[in-house]
């Protein structure tokens, strides 16, 4: 069973967290799911999963070079991939900008809890891709998560030196990536 999991995932265990309770830290996350179900698991962070299904079946396939998928829901997670490889583990949803983790200003949930229009809420993805673009100049970013859905309506308001596209398999990248990571391990 295949399982994404919202944070860093090393060998089965959370070392740290962003977003959930710090009891999580040291969980071996892969051999709790398998005492639970009695299967056999394999645990990922979310937004590599999601990664890994649009790298197979969406919006990254057969493109080289490096991509970078974002996922914008509670908050900000990201799946890196060079030549098709992926690169675990990467939290650049916890970018410094404006004083604290720019999740904090540009999620899909900070829109909601906000009120922000699309146009809002596109100017901040336009300010936050444009840091991502200046660490880590990637050819072409995959916008997913819930809002990916929505892309007609914020999408016109991205404007960086990347090429920015949704996620093609929307908010069920993570599950096919998930999959994916346990068929191929």
């Amino acid at each position: 069973m295949g399982c994404g999991f919202p944070g860093v995932v090393q060998d089965g265990v959370i070392p740290f967290l962003g977003n959930l309770h710090r009891d999580f830290v040291g969980t071996n996350v892969d051999a709790m799911f398998k005492q639970t179900t009695k299967r056999r698991v394999h645990v990922i962070n979310d937004a590599d999963a999601a990664g890994l299904a649009e790298m197979h079946y969406g919006a990254g396939t057969g493109h080289r070079g490096l991509v970078l998928m974002l996922t914008f829901g509670t908050g900000v997670g990201s799946g890196l991939f060079y030549h098709g490889h992926l690169v675990p583990n990467t939290e650049l949803g916890h970018l410094p900008m404006r004083g604290r983790a720019a999740e904090r200003w540009v999620a899909a949930s900070v829109k909601d809890q906000k009120g922000l229009s699309y146009r809002e809420w596109g100017g901040r993805l336009n300010t936050y891709l444009q840091l991502v673009v200046t660490v880590m100049n990637p050819d072409r970013i995959i916008i997913g998560g819930g809002i990916s859905a929505d892309h007609a309506k914020w999408m016109k308001y991205v404007k960086v030196a990347a090429e920015v596209v949704p996620a093609q398999l929307q908010n069920g990248a993570g599950i096919v990536g998930a999959a994916l990571a346990f068929r191929d391990r």
